[in-house]
This record gives structure tokens, C-alpha cells and sequence, in this order.
């Protein structure tokens, strides 16, 4: 019997000590996911300084690769993601990086050529500078126009900017492709058409991201909301070209025909 008690014992204690080690791995898994909510950015400053002092570069560029490569294959998907998601802001400021760095040489080569004759160096630098920031600020200006207008959705700015700037991927590649502008002039004829069909995708593509993000089913309210937005979107662009923000803000330099008296 008195083995039979100590036998009992020992079991009664090695379940007591699989049951605090069942306890510990549920309160490690618990702990795990309360890392991985935490670890994910939240829409506020400290949060994306966070992020781009976490920013691993070579990583961020692989992601953004893997991302053009599956867009194409079902743009539509991409862009509602986008919408819904707090993750791709990071991703959304490289391909601004992008879309100014490709603004940026062709105007850079036209003030070059052109020099004296496109002003003084003071305009020369603030052209070059503006037409360069000119589609970010649009992306911001929509995002925020957005923001405005879907005050129920409650989405983030981060999350609204990610949505514009992945809508406008179309304008960011055409963007790229007229670079080659720079090299002849007669080029222009086709960049020119790429850049409207990219113009034209990419307000469809910001189309269906506003409609996610405000979640309306009733399809006429909709486009009618959607037409203030983007009314108002061209009244400030028609403000801001006072300051010369306007030229090259639908995101493609094109070199002016004078430029090819100088190549």
C-alpha cells in the first residue's frame, strides 16, 4: 500500500509538472502573439520611425520584386489588399524613392542641356527639385483627400498612402520607361501613349482602392463621391502648379520639344 501511495504520488507530481509546463508553453505562445501584434507598426510617428530603424534595405528590395511580379498576374487583389493592410507602408516609401529618383534624371538632363536658356540657377534648382517631388506630393495630397472623405472608415494615413502609391505602380513603371527620353527625343511618341495608358490604369486601379477602403455597396453614391475626391484632387493640383508643382505631377517627365535642339 505504501507503494501504491508513493507511486501515486510521483504521478500526481509529474502531472502537476507537465500541467505548469503546459502552462508555461500556452503563456510562451500567448507572449508570441502579443510580440507579433506588437511588432507590426502602428499608424503613428513613433511607429514608422520604428520601422525605418528596423529597415533591412536588401529585404525590402526582394519584397518589393516578388510584389511587382505577382501584381500584374491579379492587379485588382493587389490593390484591395493594399487598402486593408497596415503593412506596406515601408513598401509604399521605396516606390516613391523610385518614382522621384525616375522624375528626377530626365529634368536633371534637361536643365543641363538646356542651361542659361531655362533660367536662372536659382530656378533651374527649384525646377528640378519640384518636378521631382511632384508625384509624391500628389500621392500625399490624394491620401489625405481620402482621409477626408472616409472619416467612418477610420483608416490610417499610412495605410491610405500605401493604397494610392500601389494604384499608381502603372505611372511609377511608365515613369521609368521615359527615362529613355533623355536619349532621343522621337522616343517621346511612344513613352507618350505608355504614359496614358498608364494614367488611365492607374485611376482605375485608385478607383477600386477608394472603393475598398470606403466599403460602399451602392455603386452610384459611390462614383459620385469619388468624382468630388478627385475634383478637388485637380483644384489643388491647379494651386499647386502656382508653385510649380505641377509639371511632371502625373508622375512622367517628358523632355519639351526644345530640349532636342541640344542633344
Amino acid at each position: 500500500m505504501l507503494e501504491r501511495k508513493v507511486t501515486m504520488d510521483n504521478n500526481n507530481n509529474e502531472n502537476i509538472g507537465e500541467n505548469a509546463n503546459n502552462g508555461e508553453n500556452i503563456s510562451e505562445v500567448n507572449n508570441s502573439v502579443e510580440n507579433d501584434f506588437n511588432s507590426e507598426p502602428p499608424a503613428t510617428t513613433g511607429g514608422t520611425e520604428d520601422t525605418f530603424k528596423n529597415l533591412d534595405m536588401k529585404k525590402e528590395i526582394e519584397v518589393t520584386q516578388g510584389f511587382f511580379k505577382n501584381f500584374f498576374s491579379d492587379p485588382l487583389a493587389h490593390v484591395k489588399t493594399a487598402s486593408n493592410s497596415s503593412q506596406l507602408f515601408v513598401m509604399a516609401i521605396f516606390l516613391n524613392i523610385v518614382w522621384i529618383l525616375a522624375s528626377f534624371v530626365p529634368i536633371l538632363v534637361m536643365n543641363i542641356r538646356l542651361g542659361n536658356w531655362a533660367g536662372s540657377g536659382l530656378q533651374r534648382t527649384w525646377n528640378v527639385i519640384s518636378t521631382s517631388i511632384s508625384p509624391a506630393i500628389s500621392v500625399i495630397v490624394l491620401a489625405l483627400l481620402i482621409l477626408v472623405f472616409s472619416k467612418d472608415s477610420k483608416k490610417p494615413l499610412t495605410t491610405l498612402i500605401a493604397a494610392v502609391t500601389i494604384a499608381r505602380i502603372p505611372l511609377i513603371i511608365a515613369s521609368i520607361i521615359a527615362i529613355i527620353n533623355v536619349f532621343t527625343h522621337e522616343v517621346v511618341r511612344v513613352t507618350s501613349q505608355v504614359t496614358a495608358l498608364a494614367s488611365a490604369l492607374s485611376v482605375v486601379l485608385v478607383f477600386f482602392a477608394i472603393k475598398t477602403i470606403f466599403a460602399e455597396n451602392n455603386e452610384n453614391k459611390f462614383f459620385m463621391t469619388f468624382a468630388k475626391i478627385y475634383a478637388v484632387y485637380f483644384l489643388i493640383r491647379i494651386g499647386l502648379s502656382f508653385l510649380g508643382l505641377a509639371y511632371g505631377s502625373i508622375g512622367v517627365t517628358i523632355l519639351p520639344p526644345a530640349v532636342n535642339f541640344f542633344i
